[in-house]
């Protein structure tokens, strides 16, 4: 299931700010896009929902503000990160470069 970072445009500022909030949802978009544009035909996922009339705080003014119109909220999907497993010779404890000095 993709997870989207959401982002709001600001009502103080005008600048777009992070909501601070993931969600997974079974059908989103593929890039970033605003919540009105990418559920225009269909029904508002209840994760979705369940974000109305939250509160985000302006980066820039430090006051908190509603975004109330679906056209300013956008929904961005979340890199995938990796992992990479070190190999079990450099997993070592103390690290290789101070394995002589103790």
């Amino acid at each position: 299931m993709p997870q989207y970072d959401i982002y709001v445009s600001c009502n103080e500022c005008g600048s777009v700010h992070p909501m601070g909030i993931g969600i997974h949802v079974d059908t989103g978009p593929a890039d970033e896009q605003s919540i009105d544009e990418a559920y225009e035909r269909i029904s508002l996922p209840p994760q979705i929902q369940a974000i109305e009339d939250h509160q985000t705080l302006c980066l820039k003014t430090g006051k908190r503000f509603v975004q109330k119109d679906l056209k300013e909220i956008f929904l961005k999907p979340r890199e995938a990160l990796t992992r990479t497993v070190p190999k079990q010779e450099d997993a070592g404890w103390p690290p290789k470069a101070y394995r002589g000095s103790i």
